[in-house]
């Protein structure tokens, strides 16, 4: 975390830049693009990684919102405000299915890259081969999917690419959470494994792909030459990043002039400000000096003046949920996470409708399982609208006792009654135990501080005390992740949150749970496991029809691999009202600011 005095620093070069671009007084061309639009950060976690081919680490928001202007998914999700596929902004039209069910046909728009090339199926080809060999490397793998469920594939024509798979899938999951990871990339620029070397066809081999994987990737770390690397300036989308400060993550856009999409962008600039705080942005928002910002919740009683200083209020809804990670590999701890009623005495402890009133100021609403209950959508259960364990204190204290524990008011519970036994403390949990855990969560946001606070009190009730550490949101998203056994790595942590929401279900747009809640899945932090729930997410992929899904999230919802918490919007913008086309915000919180535009 940067010290105050740098972040004042910092502050001050960002608002002095804003000051400095404001629109010349001279009317400009509507046909031309003008202006700089300037977009807020959320504090702690600015973009720190631009290659599509993203590794688990760095598939945060802020990284794919930068991405996703340079370079377009193959299929573009978030119509407007509703959770569903936008082929108007996709690269490619709809996929055509053969009649057994197994071969699925993508045919191309014509769109180009910002060099001249046209974008093909060579470049679908080149991301597929990258797919095939370092699939390990790339974030949203999950094993069993693609390209493990596919038995061939191909370009047989300039606009057309082909899958087979291996047996019939729900064609509406296929698109939703696998066809949508596909980002074409140009391999006419990127198809190399070194910057003095010509491109060649190196990815359609294992050692090739490795050789390029390792050139890209390397590039990708250096990221204070982001806006000057030659790789990083071919792109298809409407913008190119033409300024990074990779101290910060200060990034500035201009539009691609090659683009030749929809939506060709209406401001000559667009600006993405990095905050080290609620505090100094909310400040920044005040003067003026940003454009499309946030209000933090804990300053919603400011959102009247902001609206007299001509400013629109509107809570960003994203398509996730929220709750703190369980390590089920810690040593100490992952033992006592692993028994149910341990876990039900926790969720008994969290008391959401007082959060969603004292802490959210009502800009939040209640999780009670994997699947987002707002905004409106036909994935969640009837079931999982009602909470399965409903805030009581004597609840939790009953489980907890009658499973041979200690239950001080003031102390820490201490496992009295070791074994495996119906009212014993559980298997792997030892005489002596105590529910004594560390919580890490992120920083710099003061309604997740009184949060984090109010669970520690909360807890304390029935004797299990709860340590808070916080620290910067991206140091959270790498600290919080996968145990590693053999290693060690990731093993210490205990409780994580990293953040409100914890993840949003993009690019896996239906919410089937993988690879969160499944066994050995990529974004699975806690290694939660258990096979019960993977036959159930299994089965949201084979059938179509929306039962399978409610069943899976029926189940999960009690099964608690994490605590659920209350869910607050991605955040409360606060736009200028003299910028249009911005407060139709994507669920899946991608953001499109080539049609935005700056006007009275």
């Amino acid at each position: 975390m940067l010290a105050w005095a740098a972040a004042s620093a910092v502050l001050a070069v960002l608002l002095a830049a804003c000051s400095s671009a404001s629109p010349s007084p001279k009317p400009p061309s509507p046909n031309r693009p003008h202006g700089t639009i300037t977009f807020a950060d959320l504090p702690g976690a600015p973009p720190t990684y631009i290659f599509p081919f993203a590794p688990a680490n760095q598939t945060s928001v802020a990284n794919f919102q930068v991405i996703y202007m340079l370079w377009k998914p193959l299929y573009w999700f978030g119509n407007g405000t509703k959770a569903e596929v936008n082929y108007n902004l996709s690269l490619a039209n709809p996929p055509v299915w053969s009649s057994n069910g197994l071969t699925v046909t993508i045919t191309l728009k014509h769109y180009s890259w910002s060099n001249g090339q046209p974008l093909t199926s060579k470049d679908i080809l080149f991301w597929w081969d990258m797919l095939e060999y370092e699939k390990d490397n790339f974030g949203n793998y999950q094993p069993g999917q693609i390209p493990d469920s596919v038995t061939s594939y191909s370009a047989p024509t300039p606009s057309t690419f082909t899958l087979t798979f291996n047996k019939a899938y729900s064609h509406n999951w296929i698109l939703y959470n696998q066809l949508s990871l596909i980002i074409p990339m140009p391999a006419n620029a990127w198809d190399k494994t070194s910057a003095s070397e010509p491109v060649g066809d190196y990815a359609s081999t294992a050692a090739g792909a490795r050789a390029v994987y390792d050139f890209l990737n390397t590039q990708a770390t250096d990221t204070a030459t982001y806006a000057t690397n030659p790789l990083w300036q071919v792109v298809d989308g409407p913008w190119q990043l033409s300024q990074f400060t990779s101290t910060t993550g200060q990034a500035a856009f201009v539009p691609n002039t090659h683009y030749s999409g929809p939506d060709k962008a209406l401001a000559a600039r667009f600006e993405m400000l990095p905050f080290t705080s609620d505090a100094s942005e909310f400040d920044a928002l005040r003067s003026g000096q940003v454009d499309y910002g946030y209000l933090p919740v804990e300053d919603v009683n400011q959102s009247g003046y902001l609206s007299s200083h001509g400013f629109s209020i509107v809570p960003w809804t994203a398509f996730g949920v929220t709750w703190m990670w369980l390590n089920y590999g810690n040593s100490a701890a992952g033992p006592i996470f692993n028994q149910l009623y341990v876990r039900q005495a926790l969720q008994h402890l969290i008391n959401q409708p007082q959060y969603i009133k004292d802490i959210f100021h009502g800009y939040a609403v209640p999780t009670y399982g994997p699947v987002p209950i707002e905004p409106s959508n036909p994935f969640v259960s009837p079931g999982e609208e009602q909470n399965p364990y409903p805030y009581s204190v004597s609840d939790a204290r009953s489980l907890l006792s009658s499973h041979g524990w200690s239950t001080p008011n003031g102390g820490v519970a201490t496992c009295e009654r070791p074994g495996a036994g119906a009212n014993e403390c559980g298997s792997g949990v030892a005489a002596g135990a105590t529910l004594s855990f560390t919580a890490l969560y992120p920083s710099g946001q003061l309604a997740v501080d009184n949060e984090m606070a109010a669970v520690k009190s909360a807890f304390s009730a029935v004797g299990v005390q709860l340590t808070l550490h916080e620290e910067p949101q991206a140091s959270v998203f790498t600290d919080v992740n996968t145990c590693d056994r053999a290693s060690g790595q990731n093993c210490g942590w205990q409780i994580g949150l990293w953040g409100s929401p914890s993840i949003f279900y993009t690019p896996d747009n239906e919410p089937t749970g993988d690879p969160i809640f499944t066994t050995g899945g990529a974004f699975n932090a806690g290694s939660y496991s258990n096979a019960q729930n993977d036959a159930y997410v299994n089965a949201t992929h084979l059938t179509s029809g929306y039962g399978p899904m409610f069943t899976y999230e029926d189940y999960l919802a009690k099964q608690l691999p994490g605590i659920w918490l209350p869910a607050s919007p991605y955040q409360i913008s606060v736009i200028s009202k003299g910028l249009h086309g911005a407060s139709s915000q994507n669920p899946y919180v991608e953001i499109d600011p080539s049609a935005w535009s700056l006007g009275s």
